[in-house]
C-alpha cells in the first residue's frame, strides 16, 4: 500500500513560491490518482524555449535585442541550465502519452529536458551568432537574484 505523500528529495526545492505551487500541485495530483485509481503522468519541463513565449524570458529577449541591432543587458551568464525548444518538448510529450499503459496506475514523474547543461553565457553566444547581431551582450551588467540557481539540469 502507498503512502498518502510524496518524498521529493533533496532536488525539489521550494526556494519560491512558484516552486511550492508546483509542489503543492504535485501533491494534489497524488492524492486525486490514489483517490479515483488514476495514471497520470506529472512532466517536469526544464528550460523551454521558441516562438509564442513571454517576450520578457530569456530567450524572447536575447532574439528581440539581436534582431533589433540592440545590446543586450545580461547577468555574467555562469548559470547552467537545460535549454529545451519548445517543438522538441511537445514531440516529448506527445511520446510520453503513446506509453501512458506502460505506467502503473498512480502518478509518474517524468523529466521533459535535453539532460544536458550550458552556461546563460554561451547559450546567449550561440544565438546571438546564429542571428547575425550586431549590438553586444553585456555581460554583468545584471546582478544575480538572490535566489538564483547556479545549475538546473534534468536527469534524463
Amino acid at each position: 500500500k502507498r503512502t498518502a505523500s510524496i518524498n521529493f528529495g533533496s532536488t525539489c526545492l521550494n526556494t519560491t513560491s512558484y516552486a511550492a505551487s508546483k509542489s503543492a500541485f504535485l501533491q494534489l495530483l497524488y492524492s486525486l490518482s490514489e483517490e479515483e485509481k488514476l495514471k497520470i503522468i506529472y512532466s517536469r519541463i526544464f528550460s523551454a524555449y521558441g516562438e509564442g513565449q513571454n517576450e520578457n524570458n530569456f530567450w524572447p529577449a536575447l532574439k528581440k535585442a539581436a534582431l533589433s541591432g540592440k545590446d543586450f543587458n545580461m547577468t555574467q551568464g555562469e548559470q547552467i541550465r537545460d535549454f529545451i525548444h519548445v517543438n522538441e518538448v511537445a514531440k516529448k510529450l506527445v511520446s510520453q502519452l503513446k506509453k501512458i499503459e506502460e505506467i502503473p496506475e498512480g502518478i509518474s514523474l517524468k523529466n521533459v529536458g535535453s539532460g544536458m547543461g550550458i552556461s546563460l553565457k554561451d547559450f546567449a553566444l550561440k544565438n546571438w551568432v546564429k542571428w547575425n547581431a550586431r549590438g553586444k551582450i553585456k555581460f554583468g551588467s545584471i546582478g544575480y537574484r538572490t535566489n538564483e540557481m547556479k545549475r538546473f539540469v534534468s536527469k534524463i
